[in-house]
């Protein structure tokens, strides 16, 4: 049988498991905020698995899901990126290299534009937001058109991005 001191201590552990806050519950209005959010985007499941990833999510309205739907989609053209530069140090295959090359340049400005719809956000100009990401909101189908008669290495990282986009996108249009 389990000791005193062993019960308490689990019961308190327990106890503060419950109070932490990354463990509490989602909030049902943030649910149907981000439920509306996602019915407007081509992909809902990935728009909820996208949104649902920050714990930040729980609490949030509309002004801050937009905030984590820019965080999100400059996440992930930082890391696209990154990938990009490590295939433009190693890749030798002229099929490839060149593409590649292109893409750099691409997520180069998606990155730079990217920066700039977050600093409009934050100015609440959310016209202004839309602008910037549907102007370069194309440049990850742009890139994966590069790859005209040979596989892409970017195909994966490409649609995510332009769903990230959207889905920012969308929720600038919901608060312009």
């Amino acid at each position: 049988m389990a000791s005193l001191p062993s019960l308490l201590l689990l019961l308190i552990l327990s106890f503060l498991f419950f109070l932490h806050p990354s463990f509490a519950r989602v909030s049902p209005q943030s649910t149907k905020l981000v439920d509306k959010v996602c019915k407007l985007t081509p992909d809902y499941a990935f728009c909820i698995q996208s949104l649902d990833s920050k714990h930040r999510t729980s609490t949030a309205n509309l002004t801050g899901l937009g905030r984590i739907s820019l965080d999100v989609a400059l996440y992930n053209a930082k890391e696209t990126f990154t990938y990009i530069s490590e295939l433009v140090n190693n890749v030798t295959d002229p099929t490839i290299s060149v593409p590649v090359g292109r893409c750099f340049s691409l997520y180069q400005t998606t990155i730079s534009y990217i920066l700039s719809a977050t600093t409009n956000f934050e100015m609440k100009s959310y016209e202004m937001v839309k602008l910037l990401l549907s102007e370069r909101g194309n440049n990850p189908k742009a890139c994966e058109a590069e790859f005209k008669n040979v596989k892409s290495p970017l195909t994966r990282r490409n649609k995510d991005m332009s769903k990230l986009i959207v889905i920012a996108e969308v929720i600038a249009g919901l608060l312009a």
